[in-house]
């Protein structure tokens, strides 16, 4: 998966998995720790006869846990500066 962020704010993505499917995300960042989206996975191959794709909501709280991590920075695209 791909995908663009624009004023890091939003989030518009796709990805696709060779002879599959084909896939879009929107992703918004409500405030720095709390994000909303959306993502529709369109099936391609013989697959999308018993299936007309899959529609995913996505809400997503991230928070530290600086005590139990020795406030190690966690891995992540989105960083907490």
């Amino acid at each position: 998966m791909r995908f663009v962020r624009l004023y890091d704010k939003v989030a518009v993505g796709a990805g696709w998995r060779s002879g599959d499917s084909v896939s879009g995300l929107f992703e918004l960042t409500i405030v720095e720790n709390l994000h909303i989206g959306y993502s529709y996975d369109f099936v391609t191959s013989n697959l999308s006869v018993d299936s007309g794709g899959s529609h995913e909501f996505l809400l997503n709280f991230r928070f530290r846990l600086r005590d139990v991590h020795k406030n190690i920075e966690c891995p992540s695209f989105f960083s907490y500066e």
